[in-house]
């Protein structure tokens, strides 16, 4: 499958890659590397490790390349393993998430950087022709709006320009008559003339915080043991996470024994054996990548993706059987040059013989037709 049917099956048509980065950020570069999976070049999709040898993959990718592989080993270094030693990687899956957020920003202010620097060389050299955006300042005297050069009257920052945010509890000094007032009640002070403040107690403060945080957010506080209902009972109603699909040994099952199969995972019986056995195979693949991604799918976007794997599958069994059937005329011919020869001095010699109606002695046995020998290859 081109590069451009395969775009076209996952729905991109974006494709990243390290040498979107200057060439002068080579860190950048090495970091987008390193957060990529070395079978697909993409970033890290539903990451997994692999416990014999530490190293990581898309969960999809290596479940396919062990699925695949007559050997089952680790692509990148060749120590052999197996499918249970796959483990979910959720550190680097955060930190593939939270370098998608933050790519195109670091890519842009790493291009800025690099278009900046060529423009100050140029503008040094005398060779800077490109006009510089211009904005418009506004003179508080007169209202009359002035042209400026971006890079002229840039105001400077202050050291004590960082602002504070304050809790709402926050007690603060008033400056007029210096006593503690609530940050909230500041302004309301003043204006009533410094009056004063009744401050909260603090009495009870650390216990009502502690009931917060073991309610939990929105609930309510119980006993020591946790939240309970109407009973007294713990509750229980969350279902535990899902488990991981078997691997199925195929050949010790019977027709019915593969449908009762397919029938429990609602998926389709269309096709012979050797489909249904493909496409429950595929769909164990699916669903176990699945379960170590932290953003999964639903069953019916799983069942979706099956299909178009099936789909893509059947295309190219027919794009090969296509071509496997495809005749070379021309090199047959030249091969079989030899023994057209022969049968056609056979075919002359025979034709002779019956025009002058005797037979020469030892001509008898020259009039048996050559017989094609079975290991001549035909196509």
């Amino acid at each position: 499958m081109d590069l451009a049917s395969a775009l076209a099956a996952t729905g991109s048509d974006d494709v990243s890659d390290p040498s979107d980065f200057p060439e002068n950020f080579g860190d950048l570069r090495t970091l987008d590397r390193t957060l990529r999976c070395p079978i697909c070049k993409d970033l890290f999709n539903a990451p997994v490790l692999l416990a014999t040898c530490g190293h990581s993959f898309c969960s999809l990718c290596i479940r396919e390349a062990l699925k695949e592989g007559e050997k089952k080993e680790c692509p990148a270094c060749r120590i052999p393993t197996q499918e249970s030693s796959i483990k979910k990687n959720i550190v680097l899956e955060e930190s593939v998430e939270a370098y998608k957020g933050a790519r195109s920003n670091v890519l842009f202010l790493a291009n800025d950087a690099v278009s900046r620097k060529r423009r100050r060389e140029e503008s040094a050299n005398g060779t800077d022709e490109t006009p510089r955006p211009k904005r418009m300042k506004r003179q508080s005297s007169d209202h009359v709006l002035q042209s400026v050069d971006e890079d002229d009257e840039r105001p400077e920052e202050s050291e004590d320009s960082e602002v504070e945010i304050l809790d709402s509890n926050a007690l603060v000094d008033c400056p007029i008559c210096n006593h503690k007032v609530l940050v909230t009640r500041i302004n309301a002070h003043i204006d009533a003339g410094c009056p004063e403040e009744q401050l909260p107690s603090d009495k009870g403060k650390g216990k009502v915080q502690w009931a917060k945080l073991l309610a939990g957010p929105g609930g309510k506080t119980g006993s020591k043991f946790g939240r309970r209902g109407a009973g007294g009972d713990t509750d229980r109603s969350s279902s535990p996470p899902p488990r991981p699909l078997a691997k199925v040994s195929y050949h010790t099952l019977s027709n019915k024994q593969v449908r009762m199969l397919l029938q429990t995972q609602g998926l389709a019986e269309t096709g012979d054996r050797k489909q249904w056995e493909q496409r429950h195979a595929q769909w164990i693949t699916l669903y176990n990548a699945n379960l170590d991604s932290s953003k999964a799918k639903s069953t019916d976007q799983l069942k979706r993706d099956l299909d178009k794997w099936e789909r893509l599958r059947a295309r190219d069994e027919k794009e090969k059987e296509a071509r496997m059937s495809r005749v070379d005329a021309k090199g047959y011919e030249k091969s079989q040059n030899e023994h057209f020869a022969k049968l056609i001095v056979q075919a002359r010699a025979s034709v002779q013989g019956k025009s002058n109606g005797t037979l020469v002695k030892g001509e008898a046995e020259s009039d048996k037709p050559i017989e094609i020998s079975s290991d001549v290859e035909t196509v």
